[in-house]
C-alpha cells in the first residue's frame, strides 16, 4: 500500500491560511489542476472537474482544527482504497506547515509508478501552488 506525505512551508499565520485552503467544496480555488468543484451531500461530498476533464469524487471523513480527511470514491486513476488528509501545522516562527498524505491501493499492476507519480504530482501541485501565492 502505497503512502506519500507532502510538505509546505508557507510564511501565513496557520488560522488566515487555513481560511484559505479549509473549505473542502473550494479546493479549486487554489488547486492548479482543478477547473471547478461540484458540492453534494450537504458538502460531505465533492466532484472534482480537472482541467483535463477527468473527474474525481471524494467524501469528506472527517474535519477539525486545521484538518480535515477524506476518501476517494470514484476515480479515473488506477488506484483504490484511497484516503487523504490535508493539514495545517503551527509553525515556532509564526509560519504554517502544510502537510498533506495519502494511502491508496493500486488497482492494477503494471502502473505502479504512473499512478504513484500521478498522486504524487497532485499533491505537489496544490502544495507548489500554496507557496507561490503565499511566499
Amino acid at each position: 500500500m502505497p503512502e506519500l506525505c507532502e510538505r509546505a512551508i508557507v510564511p501565513v499565520e496557520p488560522d488566515r491560511l487555513w481560511r484559505e485552503i479549509g473549505d473542502f467544496g473550494a479546493i479549486d480555488r487554489w488547486h492548479p489542476m482543478l477547473d471547478h468543484v461540484e458540492i453534494e451531500d450537504g458538502g460531505s461530498v465533492r466532484r472534482a472537474h480537472a482541467a483535463d476533464g477527468s473527474v474525481q469524487v471524494e467524501r469528506l471523513l472527517e474535519e477539525g482544527g486545521h484538518a480535515y480527511r477524506y476518501r476517494l470514491e470514484d476515480t479515473p486513476m488506477p488506484i483504490e482504497d484511497y484516503e487523504a488528509e490535508l493539514r495545517v501545522e503551527d509553525r515556532d516562527d509564526g509560519g504554517s506547515e502544510v502537510v498533506w498524505w495519502a494511502r491508496f491501493e493500486l488497482a492494477k499492476e503494471g502502473d505502479d509508478d504512473e499512478a504513484v507519480e500521478g498522486v504524487r504530482g497532485f499533491l505537489r501541485a496544490g502544495l507548489t501552488k500554496l507557496r507561490e501565492r503565499f511566499g
